[in-house]
């Protein structure tokens, strides 16, 4: 085999090319999102690829490194993987992908507590669960190589759930999949004047912000600095991000930022400003639900639905939408195990005094050591039932 190099995503001209053709390439590998990410306050980005002989291109991995209190060090840092490392279909991109993950893991070992890979697709031999929005045999056989090579690197697969909405459906079937109750929350919402707006993240994104920043609040989660969502404006082409706006009485109450690439619409971010009696977020679910469909894409991505056996306020809500439970899971590695035992025992300690402070109980998943935008909290299931019951069971995702 010739020679393995490795070079970042801006000094590889095929790194764009190999993302398009690979069955499992994801918006979260492209060079834009890279950009976006790179210029996100408080993230470091390590996107590389590795390649043979002239340049080919054979496996790439993005990860970030996000530090959500710089005065803690590693304490509150983590590398994460937005998406699945992947390589191309044969021992050489195995060995290529195994090389990438021995790079990033020299790297980062001694200034994050731990690595985590969250897949958007399947991962993983035949007794995991297959992906049936990704058929392709070079497809399934990728994903066992990227468990294989993640597994023998020390990442441990934690059970992860999600839902996936078949966009190929007739819109009739796609609105009748809806829970019952769900559906008649959206039309009330809409008889009672709600309606819905597009907005772009140039002119809006103090608006998406602004209910980002309610939700997260309500959490006790830092949410990821605005500066993401100004290089997204700026870095991804306009038809691969859309925002839509929910506005009741004349004033915005909800918004969802998603991101589209090769037919998956992946819902990103979203905000909401509690109101009684007004499913904003149902609308605006649905809403993607619809256009995405109508648009020709074939699958609406709900980006995680809580760690596999817990109660998850968000996941409930997602359940409504007439999706597919899948479990792709996620993997991690820790990189210091006395480092991440006094992490936990800093973030508890934190979360008690929250939880003093304002009166709230938030219950902390096992698998969660850190809060943090891109990992929404877990809510106990009593808490998600008296939500439920004052807001229509709405939930910012």
């Amino acid at each position: 085999m010739s020679h393995i190099g490795i070079q970042s995503f801006d000094q590889t001209e095929d790194w764009d090319a190999f993302v398009a053709a690979h069955p499992k390439g994801s918006i979260f590998h492209t060079a834009a999102m890279c950009r976006t990410m790179q210029a996100t306050k408080g993230y470091e980005v390590l996107a590389i690829a590795a390649c043979v002989g002239d340049g080919d291109v054979q496996a790439i991995l993005v990860a970030i490194r996000i530090s959500t209190i710089r005065s803690l060090g590693r304490l509150a840092a983590r590398s994460i993987m937005f998406a699945e490392p992947i390589c191309s279909d044969d021992e050489i991109g195995e060995k290529c992908l195994n090389r990438l993950l021995e790079h990033h893991d020299r790297c980062v070992a001694q200034r994050t507590l731990f690595s985590e890979v969250r897949p958007v697709f399947h991962c993983g031999p035949n007794r995991y669960e297959r992906d049936e929005c990704v058929s392709e045999t070079s497809a399934f056989r990728q994903g066992e190589r990227e468990h294989a090579v993640m597994i023998s690197r020390g990442y441990e697969r934690l059970g992860y759930n999600n839902y996936v909405v078949d966009l190929t459906r007739p819109e009739n079937e796609l609105w009748n999949n809806i829970n019952a109750k769900c559906r008649r929350d959206i039309l009330r919402s809409e008889r009672r004047g709600v309606t819905l707006r597009d907005g772009n993240l140039i002119d809006d994104l103090g608006v998406l912000y602004g209910h980002l920043q309610q939700s997260h609040s309500r959490s006790h989660v830092p949410l990821v600095d605005r500066s993401l969502f100004v290089a997204a404006a700026r870095e991804l082409p306009t038809k691969q991000v859309s925002l839509c706006i929910a506005e009741y009485q004349g004033a915005p109450i909800a918004s969802v930022c998603n991101l589209i690439f090769k037919g998956r619409v992946f819902c990103w971010y979203a905000g909401i400003i509690r109101t009684p009696g007004i499913a904003a977020n149902s609308m605006l679910n649905w809403d993607a639900i619809r256009r995405g469909a109508a648009d020709g894409h074939s699958i609406l991505d709900f980006a995680g639905a809580g760690w596999k056996g817990e109660a998850y306020g968000p996941g409930k809500f997602k359940s409504r939408f007439g999706g597919r439970l899948v479990e792709y899971g996620r993997y991690r590695r820790i990189h210091s195990k006395p480092a991440m035992k006094a992490a936990e025992t800093v973030y508890r300690y934190a979360r008690r005094l929250l939880d003093l402070h304002t009166g709230e109980k938030i219950r902390i998943p096992k698998h969660s050591i850190s809060g943090s935008s891109e990992h929404p909290p877990i809510v106990a299931k009593e808490d998600w039932k008296q939500s439920h019951k004052n807001t229509g069971g709405e939930y910012a995702i």
